[in-house]
């Protein structure tokens, strides 16, 4: 006969447990006595002290590290029944074959599944147990408890009563059922006394979660969709904050509102706790996408892989969707839809995007409008520049895409653009289809496409204000930390203590002082090549910046240069007064170091273009006048709050973004070369120009806001560009927004052939570099020249007045190009007639390198690679090409001082360019022959 044995059981809950999920869990234990209890742990500081209190004395269970797997035949899954929340038992789930990625239901037949859950998120389909949707899963243990007429003891009726109290809110939530009041009255009259949950559901809050309400409090932005209030509140924490949840009974208390977002970022990953009280407005539906979860009224998610930043946009961007709800695929279509053929070649279809401002563009199917793949700008440009523009485009372009449809709604097409980070979305036309049954996405790929929706259709749509019914109301929160630790760090100890006198000094005076702009935007991007003394240190002082840089002077033994119309100065001081006494090296390079002072000041513009004027005012004053977020940081250097940083904008987020930001609507309109230095910062870093900051941009254009820029500011900024090791991104990028023409139409690259001969003129300077010749390129007149190809005299000379340039270098250019144009020719000549090379130097040893380098590129376009190498070989060779005679052996085999020494040195050297000799030897017995016809 055999004896009966009961299934060996495990039993859990989701992980970062709530009291819900620990009481319902410990509770199983009275019908599961037998059962390996797995309690996964919580993040809730009140839930902590409760098992530590109440459940380590009473009850037996196994830490997720301690599992025995072996044997398991039932699975007891308490408070939820979604396998992403079940990672603890994962060995389980795998062995049962239910996968966490899996949304759909999942059974296996060799394991027992029991589920007793009340949230709507599921993907296990359970044997047994209740999911229901109520107020609490301990309503549903009670009724079952009820249903079985069960007697249990008064633990047990005290975890059932805190788990419905805590649930519910103390039976307050939009969420309490009859079935909650009704679990309730059954615990009552089994002997429940409500005083139990007094310490545990009305709790006070400590100092920490104080502060940490204040700061959300502060930082809370309002939206008003349609009638429905919503407020979203975010704050950074130094250190772990665990029961966020805890506060948003006060939060509400302070701001009610229908839909609350709390952000918490802290300890590497960021919080996000959601409630709702309006039914239309799903939390636990936008906290899955999170990879959280919860109910349609309060939901919660822990994300380890998204920044604050993109957290809190994720969140902006729901309540957008939520206000644009009535938008279709068909209202936000392009059509008709331009693309390129899968047998065209990448040249051809970065021709047609640089030509149309495309940033993408569909690949067809060879003959059909059925979409193969997506190319974007940046892959085909950067083919192009690699030489590789006569391929096929199948063969770069993205082949993984996905396709929508006409009724697809926002958030998929936020998924596909955001997510996959697909430039834009094919919709096609499955009118043929049977619109009732869900399509396949290799089934939307055959179809024909009849529009798109790009990356630029779904941000105007967000950021168009006119069309949008949520307003936002921002209260401006000032993110504060101290970077003391990383400044020393990252700098060296001379920069530190450079600082350290200032910040003295600006006690002594009574003032407040800052290092603002580059150097603190370097610091907080740890940047390799940011090394002393090539740190720009630029100091704020709230008080008489002169007056402090006078006294900062006689400190450091150095001088001042004021500038009083600005307010500003500049400390020119030796290095040496920054070496300590024990570290003075003999070898020590005195170098003249500066630091420039400016008074805080807040600058406007008078007319649009033209120079600020200057007012005093406050450090926030004085960075809202910077030109990006990821410049507008401030470091206080006063002795008691030292390293404190000041980001009034959220610079650090932006850079961590990598994302160049203005700060107002109106910086292309008060200085337009803002423009160039947007294009600078974003390929020196490798960041990317937001598209509000893109959009104003082209406004800037639009408005012909450049063209009234004096010269010399325009030039200024182009003699940066030109320094930089990206700057032939940035001369292509200052095409795509129509800068150059703006700056002077001899600057246009209007033709795709204009596009390949200054990125092979570029290429060429990279190889030029690389040779580390003594003979040093202006990289402005190169620029000019290259860029100016074409043009007539008259527009080249009134390009170089356009930027204002001296007189003497406007007479220099002006010569070195027509050297250019008279040579050219004549080199022609040379290479069609086979000439030796000591003709080529006879051309070109008076020719400015710029004009050689320039005519590499453009003889190659017209005679080939022979005459490039020939070119090449003369500027790395023959240029530099030395004799090992002198003057003095000319004189001593007899010839007089005069002009014939240069005239026999000379062609003694043209002699050893062609081969003919080589060495002292040869080359004096050349001279003597020279000398010999000479006197014959």
């Amino acid at each position: 006969m055999d004896t009966y044995r009961p299934k060996k059981t495990l039993v859990t809950c989701h992980r970062n447990a709530d009291f819900d999920a620990l009481c319902s869990l410990f509770s199983m234990s009275f019908f599961y006595p037998d059962a390996q209890i797995v309690y996964p742990g919580s993040q809730e500081k009140i839930v902590q002290a409760f098992v530590h209190e109440v459940i380590d004395p009473l009850f037996n269970y196994v830490n997720p590290k301690d599992i025995d797997f072996e044997g398991i035949e039932r699975l007891v899954v308490v408070d939820t029944s979604h396998t992403s929340r079940l990672t603890h038992i994962q060995p389980l789930l795998d062995r049962a074959g239910f996968k966490h990625d899996v949304e759909e239901e999942q059974e296996n037949q060799e394991l027992e599944v029991i589920i007793y859950d009340h949230h709507p998120q599921t993907n296990i389909k359970a044997s047994g147990g209740r999911i229901e949707i109520v107020g609490s899963t301990c309503t549903l243990i009670c009724e079952e408890l009820q249903r079985n007429n069960r007697n249990i003891p008064g633990e047990a009726l005290c975890l059932l009563g805190l788990g419905l109290y805590s649930d519910t809110g103390a039976f307050t939530y939009n969420s309490v059922t009859t079935r909650e009041a009704q679990a309730l009255s059954w615990l009552l009259t089994q002997g429940f006394e409500p005083d139990f949950v007094t310490a545990y559901v009305n709790k006070q809050i400590n100092k920490e979660q104080l502060f940490a309400l204040n700061d959300l409090v502060e930082s809370a932005q309002f939206y008003d969709v349609a009638g429905i209030k919503f407020i979203l509140a975010s704050s950074k924490f130094e250190e772990c904050l665990y029961d966020i949840a805890s506060l948003t009974p006060l939060f509400l208390e302070i701001y009610p509102c229908d839909v609350l977002f709390m952000v918490a970022a802290m300890d590497g990953k960021v919080q996000v706790v959601a409630r709702s009280k309006d039914y239309s407005v799903d939390v636990g539906q936008i906290m899955a996408l999170l990879g959280g979860g919860g109910h349609a009224y309060a939901a919660a998610a822990t994300v380890k892989d998204k920044s604050m930043h993109e957290v809190l946009t994720f969140i902006e961007s729901q309540i957008t969707l939520f206000s644009h709800k009535d938008k279709t695929v068909r209202r936000l279509m392009s059509a008709p839809v331009m693309g390129v053929d899968e047998n065209d070649c990448i040249e051809h279809a970065a021709d047609l995007m640089t030509r149309y401002g495309f940033k993408a563009v569909p690949i067809w199917n060879e003959q059909t409008k059925r979409c193969a793949g997506i190319l974007d700008y940046q892959t085909s440009a950067k083919a192009v520049k690699h030489g590789l523009g006569k391929y096929s485009v199948t063969q770069f372009m993205n082949r993984n895409i996905r396709c929508a449809t006409l009724e697809t709604d926002l958030q998929t097409l936020l998924d596909i653009i955001i997510e996959d980070k697909q430039r834009l979305v094919p919709i096609v036309d499955c009118t043929p289809l049977n619109e009732e049954e869900e399509i396949a996405e290799e089934t939307l790929r055959d179809l024909s496409v009849i529009g798109v929706v790009t990356r630029t259709d779904l941000v105007t749509l967000f950021l168009d204000e006119q069309n949008t019914s949520a307003t936002k109301k921002k209260a401006h929160r000032l993110a504060k930390r101290n970077v003391q630790r990383i400044l020393r760090l990252r700098t060296p100890k001379e920069c530190v203590k450079a600082l350290e006198i200032v910040g003295q000094l600006a006690d002594e005076m009574g003032v407040s002082v800052y290092v603002v702009g580059g150097f603190v935007r370097d610091l907080i991007m740890d940047r390799e090549k940011w090394r002393w003394p090539n740190m720009d240190i630029d100091l704020v002082v709230e008080g008489d910046g002169i007056v402090f840089a006078y006294y900062l002077a006689e400190l450091l033994g150095g001088r001042v240069r004021e500038h009083k119309e600005f307010m500003t100065a500049i400390v020119l001081f030796p290095s040496s007064r920054l070496l300590d006494k024990n570290d003075f090296q003999f070898d020590h390079e005195e170098q003249e170091l500066r630091i420039d002072v400016a008074t805080a000041r807040l600058e406007y513009y008078q007319s649009p273009a033209v120079l600020p004027t200057v007012e005093l005012s406050s450090i926030r004053m004085d960075l809202t006048r910077r030109d990006f977020t990821i410049n507008a940081m401030a470091i206080k250097l006063n002795t008691s709050s030292f390293g404190e940083l000041e980001d009034y904008f959220d610079g650090q987020g932006d850079i961590k973004q990598k994302t160049i930001r203005i700060l107002h609507a109106l910086s292309f309109v008060d200085d337009p070369t803002r423009a160039l230095r947007a294009i600078r910062f974003e390929q020196r870093y490798d960041f990317k120009i937001s598209m509000q900051c893109e959009r104003l941009i082209r406004n800037a254009v639009a408005l012909q806001l450049i063209q009234k820029l004096d010269g010399k500011r325009i030039l200024a900024e182009l003699e940066i560009i030109l320094q930089e090791e990206s700057v032939l991104e940035c001369i292509l990028r200052m095409q795509d927004f129509n800068l150059l023409e703006e700056i002077h139409s001899s600057l246009s690259l209007s033709h795709a052939n204009d596009v390949d001969f200054v990125t092979e003129a570029y290429r060429v300077l990279d190889w030029y570099d690389m040779l580390y010749l003594a003979e040093k390129i202006d990289n402005l007149l190169f620029f000019l020249l290259v860029m100016s190809k074409g043009v007539s005299t008259g527009e080249f000379k009134g390009l170089l007045e356009r930027l204002c340039l001296s007189s003497v270098q406007v007479e220099k250019y002006l010569f070195i190009r027509s050297q250019l144009i008279g040579v050219q020719p004549k080199v022609e000549a040379w290479f069609e007639k086979k000439r030796p090379m000591s003709s080529l130097h006879l051309l070109l040893k008076n020719v400015a390198m710029e004009a050689i380098l320039y005519m590499v590129v453009r003889l190659e376009k017209e005679h080939g690679e022979e005459l490039k190498r020939q070119l090449s070989y003369y500027i790395y060779q023959v240029r530099h090409e030395k004799i090992d005679i002198t003057g003095n052996d000319i004189l001593r085999l007899g010839v007089e001082q005069g002009a014939k020494v240069g005239e026999i040195l000379q062609k003694v050297l043209l002699a050893k360019i062609d081969g003919i000799i080589a060495g002292y030897d040869e080359e004096i017995v050349y001279a003597e022959g020279l000398i010999n016809k000479i006197i014959i």
